[in-house]
């Protein structure tokens, strides 16, 4: 085969690893920006004395399935722990929203 023929089918088949790459980046820095707001969202309910268990919710979700995608990707233990610990952060806040039980200190 020819190399623009090898290169035409490429371009057919779909992405190639530059677009891939740039996808992949553009997906991680949207990541940050959100969980950068959700703490930022969260200090502004603290300063407020709201509840900031949604934001929290929101953060340790996103990092718990960072975590656990890549644990299922690469089999790394250590990715298995940091997704697990960052699942039971956001259950708790979830219940403690949910129950009205993180609420009672300012009462």
């Amino acid at each position: 085969m020819k190399r623009e023929q090898i290169l035409e089918r490429s371009r057919r088949e779909g992405l190639d690893e530059r677009e891939q790459q740039i996808y992949l980046d553009a997906y991680n820095f949207s990541g940050s920006v959100c969980v950068g707001l959700c703490l930022l969202l969260t200090v502004g309910s603290i300063l407020r004395s709201e509840s900031f268990y949604p934001y929290s919710i929101l953060v340790f979700a996103a990092i718990a399935s960072s975590f656990l995608y890549r644990f299922v990707r690469l089999r790394k233990v250590s990715f298995l722990g940091w997704g697990l610990a960052a699942l039971v952060l956001a259950l708790v806040s979830g219940v403690l929203y949910l129950t009205g039980w993180g609420e009672a200190w300012r009462n």
